[in-house]
This record gives C-alpha cells, sequence and structure tokens, in this order.
C-alpha cells in the first residue's frame, strides 16, 4: 500500500484547475479502501503500537484530506453556479421568452458541467444531489422548449388546414357561378388567405402551387362571364340600333316600345341614352350633327381605338396626330371634339338618325371592335 506521505499535493497556484486534485482524491480514495482491507487497528496491531501509527495515519490523511475538502468546496461553488445559471434559462423558457442562443447556452453548461464532474468528482451524496438539480433545470427547458415546438407545429397545421379550405372553395367557383358572387368570392378568399398564417415548410410549396393554379382558373371562370355578359351587351347594342331604324319609319304604340325596350340588356348610360333618342323615345338632346362633324367624330374614334380609317381620310388623320402631338407639347386643351371622351364621341354617332355609306360602314367596322376588344376596363 502506497504511503501518503509519498503522495504529491499540488502547487500552491493549483487551485484554479480542479483536475490537479484528482490524483490526490484518487490516492487516498485508494489508501481508504486498502486500510479498511487490513481490518481493526486493534485486531491487527499491538495495543503498544496503536496509538502511535493511529496518530500517524491520521496525520497523514489530515494532511491530504484538508485541502483535498477546500479544493472541492471550489468545486462545489462552481457546480452551483452552473446549477443556478441552469435555473435562470429554465425560468425564462417557462415564461416563454427562450431565445434561439438558449439551447446552445444549455449545450455549453452541460460540456462545462462534464469537465468539471471529470476533473474532480465531489462527495457520492453531494454530488448526486447537485447533478438532481441540475439535470431537472435542463430537463425543463428542453420540456419547455418541445411545448413551444408542438405548439407552434399545431398552429402552422392548423394554418394548413385553413389554407386548404380556401382552395376547396375557391376551386368549387365554376363558370356557372354568377359572375357578382365570382367577384365577392375572389375577393374574399385572397384576403383572407393574404392574412392565413404560414403552413408547415413541407407542404406550404405544394399548397401556394394548388392555389395559383385554381386562382387562375377562377380568374378565367370570372373572364369568360365578363365576356359573355359583354357580348350580350353588344348584341343589345345591335338590336337596339336596329329598333332605333325601324321606330323611326313607322309610328307605333309608344308604351309597348318602352316596354320592349326595357327587356333588353341594359347599356352603359350614355349609350343607351342615344340610341333611345334616335327611337323616338326620349326628345333629342342636340341637333343632328353635320357630315362633317359625323365625319370628325368617326375619325376620333378610329384613333382612340387603333383603327384604320379610309384612304380619303388619311390627310384628315395626320393633321388630328399633328394637332394633338402640338396640344401634348404645348401643355393646352385640344378642341371641345378632342377633348371629348370615345364613349361621348360614341353616343353622338349613335344618336345620328341617319349615316351616308361610307359613314356605316366605319360605325361597323367600329361595333366589330367593340365586341373584340371586351368589356372597358
Amino acid at each position: 500500500m502506497q504511503s501518503l506521505g509519498e503522495a504529491a499535493l499540488p502547487d500552491a497556484d493549483a487551485g484554479a484547475d480542479p483536475s490537479r486534485w484528482r490524483p490526490v482524491a484518487e490516492a487516498l480514495e485508494h489508501h481508504l479502501t486498502e486500510w479498511r482491507k487490513l481490518g481493526p487497528v486493534e485486531h491487527t496491531v499491538p495495543r503498544k503500537a496503536q496509538a502511535n501509527l493511529l496518530a500517524q495515519w491520521e496525520a497523514a490523511v489530515q494532511r491530504l484530506q484538508g485541502p483535498l475538502q477546500q479544493a472541492r468546496q471550489v468545486a462545489q461553488a462552481a457546480r452551483q453556479a452552473l446549477v443556478a445559471r441552469a435555473r435562470e434559462l429554465a425560468a425564462q423558457a417557462a415564461a416563454g421568452n427562450a431565445s434561439r442562443d438558449t439551447v446552445p447556452q444549455v449545450r455549453d453548461l452541460q460540456t462545462s458541467w462534464q469537465q468539471q464532474a471529470r476533473a474532480l468528482p465531489l462527495q457520492r451524496a453531494t454530488e448526486n444531489a447537485l447533478w438532481s438539480d441540475f439535470k431537472s433545470a435542463i430537463d425543463s427547458i428542453f420540456a419547455a422548449r418541445d411545448a413551444a415546438f408542438n405548439a407552434r407545429d399545431a398552429e402552422f397545421k392548423a394554418h394548413a388546414a385553413e389554407r386548404q379550405a380556401l382552395i376547396q372553395r375557391l376551386e368549387e367557383l365554376s363558370a356557372e357561378t354568377p359572375e357578382a358572387q365570382l367577384r365577392r368570392a375572389l375577393v374574399e378568399l385572397q384576403g383572407q388567405w393574404q392574412r392565413c398564417g404560414p403552413a408547415p415548410r413541407a407542404q406550404a410549396a405544394a399548397l401556394d402551387e394548388r392555389w395559383q393554379r385554381a386562382l387562375t382558373t377562377a380568374r378565367a371562370h370570372l373572364n369568360q362571364t365578363a365576356l359573355q355578359r359583354w357580348q350580350t351587351v353588344c348584341d343589345a347594342l345591335q338590336t337596339k340600333r336596329s329598333l332605333g331604324t325601324e321606330w323611326a319609319a313607322q309610328n307605333g304604340d309608344a308604351d309597348e316600345r318602352q316596354a320592349r325596350w326595357a327587356a333588353l340588356p341594359v347599356l352603359p348610360t350614355a349609350w343607351d341614352e342615344a340610341l333611345r333618342q334616335r327611337a323616338g323615345l326620349a326628345p333629342a338632346a342636340t341637333a343632328p350633327l353635320s357630315a362633317s362633324a359625323a365625319d370628325q367624330c368617326l375619325l376620333q374614334l378610329e384613333s382612340a381605338w387603333n383603327l384604320p380609317s379610309p384612304p380619303a381620310h388619311d390627310d384628315a388623320r395626320r393633321a388630328l396626330k399633328l394637332q394633338a402631338m402640338k396640344a401634348a407639347m404645348e401643355s393646352r386643351r385640344a378642341p371641345a371634339l378632342q377633348s371629348r371622351t370615345p364613349d361621348e364621341l360614341f353616343a353622338d354617332v349613335l344618336r345620328q338618325p341617319t349615316l351616308n355609306e361610307e359613314q356605316q360602314a366605319r360605325l361597323d367596322a367600329l361595333l366589330q371592335a367593340l365586341r373584340r376588344r371586351g368589356p372597358p376596363g
């Protein structure tokens, strides 16, 4: 058995490094184990030698045990500091104030604990008690993290379910859905989609792709519905022009004509009023246009709608373009006729009771272009 007197104590400046005390602790523990194996002193040592031997043994043990106990107190204080820091982080996590650095800080604390435990073990009871406190604080941090993760995961899944419901509602819209309902649904669903929280990352891209497909289809339904409605308007425009020509040439029951007119689809107000005047259902607001004024209206419309004018009007078309450019450069108002909107100019032409053959052909071309271009806006 190694003599305790042979065990070397660390240097005086070694207190800051608990690992320097581990050989001392191991030597002392080994010696005490071996001493106990020898049995009681009174059974193995002559009576006269017992007192002297015990005095020497106790002095040797105390030589190591005293400084070792001080080193263990320092190590115990370091462990207690780790427990206190772990409890601080646990309190923050429980209050929902954990940060991105919380888990890395916990990992650092665990590493420090392992290093200290390897450097200088404490007495078993003290070590176990401190480890229990430390582990309890660490476990509560991870439990709070897991609870927050699960809550967030549940929230994301709820968002995914909400987005799926919005997509389903969008996919249920069809070409048979009334236009007003389609418009309201698109506005409502797009607003709800934008306000909806994020879905789980694994589902987000697929949900977005499905939403875009459904949105494109719904918009196509709306465009088709609007186009059909516009075609109905164009048909009504042609019908009302024909009725105006027919009724202007013969007398008839005014009430019956009014009822028949009202049963047709509604036109833009300015157009409908112009055709009513032409059909004799309303008093004329202005005198008919002269042939040159009607040509000018048609020229303005052809220019505004980017349609060709008859070759005979090429000079007038160029003059109109130059006049518009000059007005724009000089920031001056255009002449009264040019300042009118295309819809107003179109109403003037529709109001005209008679048109010559060329003017009628130009109006027919305008009507075809109007049908092709679709509804305004």
